[in-house]
């Protein structure tokens, strides 16, 4: 007599791999439970460069499959899920004649994998008038990649795998997962965000944790994946003080590594480095030597404009789970490939970037197959049926919160149904405002207090207490070092 159980899957970690791992489950059939330690979003699915690209970099190093299965992917999402993931055109600052004619050859190669035609050449007379101020002695490269918002992006993965019967639990805590007498996972001990502990019992479990997955490795008995956590800071401008209408990429002058800076918005982003992170479990922020790295890329590519650490309004840092070569290589060398490991109920899922979430995702399904039960076809082909609205037409009502974009319905939407437990969860994952506007949103928290106190049954110790929380996480991990 088999054992009952209460979910066929548990999904650990809220980031973009364990939703897409939740929603694909959900599409063929299965009981699924997701639980996230912190926030949904909160680690590297909402603090990466916010672009959906297919990886041409990845070309030069003869990663063909790679690149082409990005373009595959970026395509289904643009189609899939329009005005949430756009289309971004770039232009790429030219080299010499030797270059020059590479990188067309690699642009060639990357319309011909993405099958659209998108590549064309500016010479530096045209620049002045398209990307006015921009030092590319030699012209640049045109080219088509995407951009979204990836805190959104993940919450409406999420979302359509609730729709789809999927149980999600925010700031719940894995503490131990069970196993039956033959070794095999069957469950988990969990804490919620209440404080109380409660058991799970399941057929199988993915562990999406990211940077994080060696503790959920040594929990379920497997050997330890050899990641190399690599930690990715940006900057963030407003808009009005380098108003690009395009993205833009050049090489560093000092270590020839691809930088860029591309409008979203209504602000600029600037990125990103690519240093080692040795100990995931300490926050990342940007350091001073990043920040100046940065700094000094807009001072070569943009040198007319003066921007100095006084303008920029904030920045961030992510972690990259990057699966560790062993060889020695610098940071930017190593490849995004995807690891998937399974053993007696138990999958481990890293590695790979946004735009791959979805075969990722189905990968991670097929290891846990033989653990559960027998996989319906989907549905429906799509896998964002509902398309691309990231909130339903009822939050996009009501007025507009002072001086944004964003409207009251959006905020009474987000605290009522998208789990939100603390400010930060409000401002910087629901909404960017925390990012994207002036002094982390101060100016607004008088005209949010009544919304959250009334949703979140928070009285004026905890709205204080909040506030307080809140700016000193973002002064901390956000904050621009002077």
């Amino acid at each position: 007599m088999s054992t009952p159980v209460d979910t066929d899957l548990l999904v650990i970690g809220g980031g973009i791999s364990g939703a897409g791992v939740a929603l694909a489950a959900a599409r063929r059939g299965l009981r699924v439970t997701l639980v996230e330690r912190d926030d949904f979003a909160s680690g590297a699915s909402s603090a990466s460069s916010k672009l959906v690209h297919g990886g041409l970099r990845y070309l030069a190093k003869g990663a063909v499959h790679l690149t082409a299965q990005s373009l595959r992917e970026r395509e289904r999402l643009l189609r899939e899920l329009p005005g949430l993931v756009q289309r971004l055109p770039f232009s790429l600052a030219a080299g010499g004649a030797a270059s020059r004619a590479s990188t067309a050859l690699g642009l060639r190669l990357y319309d011909a994998l993405a099958r659209r035609h998108a590549r064309g050449f500016d010479p530096a007379a045209t620049l002045a008038w398209t990307v006015p101020g921009w030092h590319a002695p030699q012209g640049a490269h045109r080219y088509d990649d995407a951009s979204t918002d990836d805190a959104r992006l993940t919450l409406r993965v999420l979302q359509e795998a609730r729709t789809l019967g999927a149980q999600l639990h925010n700031r719940t805590a894995l503490e131990a997962l069970t196993r039956d007498a033959q070794g095999q996972v069957n469950g988990a001990q969990l804490r919620g965000p209440d404080g109380k502990a409660w058991t799970l019992r399941c057929r199988a479990a993915v562990a999406a944790t990211g940077a994080h997955l060696a503790t959920l490795a040594d929990q379920g008995g497997l050997q330890a994946p050899k990641l190399r956590p690599l930690r990715g800071s940006h900057l963030l401008l407003p808009l009005w003080r380098l108003p690009l209408a395009r993205a833009v990429a050049w090489r560093h002058a000092r270590d020839g590594r691809p930088v860029f800076a591309y409008p979203w918005l209504g602000t600029l982003i600037v990125g990103t480095t690519d240093e080692d992170h040795p100990d995931p479990e300490r926050a990342p922020r940007i350091t001073a030597a990043e920040q100046a790295y940065l700094l000094d890329a807009l001072a070569q590519a943009f040198p007319r404009a003066g921007i100095q650490a006084r303008d920029l309004q904030c920045t961030w840092a992510g972690l990259r789970p990057v699966l560790d070569s062993g060889q020695g290589l610098a940071p930017s060398q190593e490849r995004r490939d995807t690891l998937v490991q399974a053993s007696q109920g138990l999958v481990l899922l890293s590695g790979g970037k946004l735009t791959t979430f979805i075969p990722m995702a189905e990968a991670a399904l097929r290891a846990a197959a033989p653990w559960l039960p027998p996989l319906r076809e989907p549905t429906h082909p799509a896998w964002f049926a509902g398309g691309g609205t990231p909130l339903p037409p009822e939050a996009l009502r009501g007025e507009c919160l002072g001086g944004t974009q964003t409207r009251m319905g959006e905020i009474a939407w987000s605290l009522q149904h998208e789990q939100v437990h603390h400010l930060d969860d409000l401002l910087l994952r629901r909404t960017r405002l925390g990012l994207r506007q002036p002094a982390f949103a101060q100016a607004l928290l008088p005209v949010l207090q009544t919304p959250c106190q009334t949703a979140l049954g928070w009285d004026g110790s905890r709205w204080r207490f909040e506030v307080e929380r809140y700016l000193a996480l973002m002064h901390e991990r956000h904050g621009v070092i002077q």
